[in-house]
Formats: structure tokens, sequence, C-alpha cells
């Protein structure tokens, strides 16, 4: 389950194990081909069930199902503060809601999270975020070849137009 992990950006910790993700950026990586680079990055993350649940059982046959489901390196977990999960349940989505949560209980040193609110939200807590975007970035190491281009041509193509502030 342990992959290599690479130091990308100062500051942020790429210790696997300590990353947690929103369904958002495992649909939008999947989509266009490169939900590996998270385990390039940072060799595991660990979902919430409410994730699981909306990326591979109310998302079967949409993008991101089946490579969420069949990777080995994303591991599942059970989030067991349900009272602070129904506290941010007034103002974010099922998935945000288990991930901030999560990430907390865990001690996640990154959150993987777009939506806007929910950023505001784990940064308020005191946990580090960033977004699809800022994940592309990060891959993107010392390439000068035009892949992150290519990517986010085809991240845009394929997603919905990233928020600012997305990374």
């Amino acid at each position: 389950m342990s992959g290599n992990v690479s130091e990308s950006e100062p500051g942020i910790s790429l210790d696997p194990g300590r990353v947690v993700s929103n369904s958002g950026p495992l649909i939008s990586l999947a989509t266009v081909g490169k939900l590996d680079l998270l385990k390039g990055l940072f060799g595991r993350i660990q979902i919430p069930e409410a994730v699981y649940d909306e990326v591979v059982v109310r998302g079967k046959g949409e993008p991101g199902s089946g490579e969420v489901d069949a990777a080995e390196w994303i591991k599942i977990c059970v989030v067991k503060d349900r009272f602070s999960v129904s506290l941010l349940r007034d103002e974010l989505g099922a998935g945000e809601s288990e991930a901030i949560v999560l990430a907390q209980e865990l001690g996640a040193r990154l959150v993987i999270l777009d939506d806007k609110m929910a950023r505001r939200k784990t940064i308020r807590l005191g946990l580090r975020t960033v977004g699809t975007l800022g994940v592309l970035l990060m891959s993107k190491g010392n390439r000068s070849d035009g892949s992150l281009r290519r990517l986010s041509i085809g991240f845009n193509r394929h997603c919905q137009r990233p928020q600012s502030g997305l990374y």
C-alpha cells in the first residue's frame, strides 16, 4: 500500500497516511485519467465512508467509480465524531463534512478539497488544504514537456469550471 513519497512543495507534508480527500478531486482526476497522481504524490490517501458512497456506490458507472473502488492505495475510514459531522452538515455536504472531521481525527497534514466553503472551514480548523488544480501543480515537478498544460486542458474540457482559489 505504500508508494513513493516525493517532496513537491515546501511546508506540505506528503507523509503517507496523513492525506484525506473529498470526492470532487477524486472524480476530477479520474475523469482526465490522472487519479494515480495522488498515489505518486502521497503513497496512499484516506477517504471517509460518505466519499466512498458518493463516488463508488451512488456514482456507479460514473467517472471515478471503478478507479476509486479498485485503488488499493485508497483507504476507507469510519468517522467517529458524528456530532462534529452533523454540525458541519448544516453548511456542507456529507463528503466534505466527513473528510474534514476525518482529517482532524487522523491528524492529517493535508485535506484535498475543491469546495470553497469546505476549504474555508478546513483552514479555520488549522488544517492544510489543496484543490485538484493544486494537485496537478504539485505533480508537475520538473516536467517541462507541456504535460501539465495538456492535463489542464483535459481537466477544463471534462470537469466543471474551477472556482478561484482552488489551488
